[in-house]
């Protein structure tokens, strides 16, 4: 009876209120059930299928949310109750373990060693390790010697840094995070006694400075500020920062400032806080010919004006971390060159090809077509971001979720359902550890055509539908 008389005018009137209380308590389910969730201890016992269904039900609240904010006219009271939610989501996951996700450790490892002085780039956690088992065997230099006995004082100074070191992923390959993330991670070592927690509370702060940019970026567009709940109510946005400790809100919040910045015509600022962007993840360095181009606009002088700040500021940064062996980029060029995960279109091309490399190079030229087409086209710098990142993703060989997040405030101004999808979809890659413990490897083939089919599928008859317009 209920359902007969509801409508979507009854949901209109407390619908952001009520889907809020209820997505609320769908993170408080799963901020319990991550106690479940520990560090090599019971992983065929872990909930990973109740944690995904919980999770994919915070989706469905999410995109009605969204379809919501679409028709909805009241702005001011209803952006109070977007962001208040958007607080209180994050705040249930604050305690939580992190769910299926390590990498918080090889932050704050690389953070004890910049903190102590040391080039965190220089050495792989495998190589600090072979050097205290067995350095009778192998023959070091004494400078070598000497940082690798510095590292190795870290590593076993204290329970807490034998805990780091011993969980760091992949430690046969040095870092690959950039200087301005080492800064960062390096004050998460002091910060509330080191550890998760100050690492948590840190990239919440980003975090919620991103949503911060959104809102300033929607007011200067003079587009309906509630289309900020795209990222300040994104299950995906909450789950891979707040509770898995990926870092992509640092970033993130620099180029979403290097953009406002630029839209309110300070392009010394802009170049500068972007720079910030690349020194905190590479791949904002991919949308420096967007920023030229409409720097150029005002002149040449102001272009390279600007072009020295990017220079001097990159300089500065990298300088205390550069060697004779540019070890800076010695993690990175591996990662690049060798890494491939949850991939979809170079997946097909390398299937296609038969060849890693050959692929790599093929995605590479698709790319830069495209980034010179963006480049020169008309339309507004926000959707030339949204395009360029869009396409970066989905042509990357590594497609982790949490690698969406770079584009999603962007998204906010270029609502696109088909990529909304996807941001949910991408859950299903945690299937993958599930399969694992329950010895299902072959279901693991299954998993990327459930996550991608839907959303190409979708893409390609949402572009149809406009090109009949």
């Amino acid at each position: 009876m209920f359902l007969r008389h509801f409508t979507f005018n009854d949901l209109k009137r407390n619908g952001l209120l009520k889907i809020g209380l209820i997505s609320f308590l769908l993170y408080s389910w799963i901020s319990y059930l991550s106690k479940y969730f520990i560090y090599g201890v019971g992983y065929a016992d872990r909930p990973i299928i109740l944690f995904l269904f919980l999770y994919l039900i915070l989706f469905l609240f999410y995109f009605l949310a969204i379809y919501l904010v679409l028709r909805l006219k009241e702005q001011n009271k209803n952006l109070k109750i977007v962001l208040f939610f958007a607080v209180l989501f994050r705040l249930a996951l604050l305690p939580s373990n992190p769910i299926q996700e390590d990498d918080h450790y090889r932050y704050l490892w690389d953070g004890k060693v910049t903190r102590n002085g040391i080039n965190p780039y220089k050495y792989s956690p495998d190589e600090i390790r072979e050097f205290a088992e067995n350095r009778e065997n192998i023959e070091y230099t004494f400078k070598k010697i000497k940082e690798l006995e510095s590292l190795n004082l870290i590593r076993f100074k204290n329970h807490q840094s034998e805990i780091l070191f011993d969980r760091i992923n992949h430690p046969e390959v040095p870092t690959i995070y950039p200087p301005f993330s080492q800064i960062v991670f390096s004050f998460a070592d002091v910060f509330l006694g080191g550890g998760t927690t100050g690492l948590r509370i840190i990239l919440f702060i980003f975090d919620l400075a991103v949503l911060w940019m959104v809102l300033l970026l929607l007011k200067s567009q003079k587009i309906n500020p509630l289309y900020s709940i795209i990222y300040a109510w994104s299950p995906l946005v909450i789950k891979e920062i707040v509770n898995s400790l990926h870092m992509d809100s640092i970033p993130l919040l620099f180029l979403t400032l290097s953009t406002y910045l630029l839209v309110k015509s300070s392009p010394r600022m802009s170049i500068f806080t972007y720079s910030l962007s690349i020194l905190s993840k590479y791949y904002s360095l991919m949308l420096l010919p967007i920023f030229f181009a409409e720097i150029r606009k005002d002149g040449w002088s102001k272009l390279l004006t600007v072009a020295m700040v990017l220079f001097f500021t990159l300089l500065i940064f990298c300088f205390p971390f550069i060697d004779n062996r540019w070890s800076i980029f010695k993690g990175l060029v591996i990662y690049g060159s060798q890494w491939e995960r949850n991939d979809s279109i170079f997946a097909v091309i390398k299937y296609l090809t038969g060849n890693h490399q050959i692929t790599i190079i093929i995605v590479f030229g698709i790319l830069t077509a495209i980034l010179g087409y963006i480049t020169l086209a008309s339309e507004d710098i926000v959707k030339k971001i949204l395009i360029l990142l869009t396409a970066f993703f989905l042509l990357s060989p590594t497609q982790y979720p949490w690698y969406l997040i770079s584009f999603l405030p962007f998204l906010s101004f270029y609502p696109n359902r088909a990529l909304l999808l996807l941001s949910g979809l991408l859950s299903l890659y945690y299937l993958e550890f599930y399969f694992i413990y329950h010895q299902l490897n072959q279901a693991i083939l299954l998993i990327r055509w459930f996550e991608y089919l839907p959303f190409y599928i979708l893409l390609v008859y949402d572009m149809l539908k406009k090109c009949e317009r």
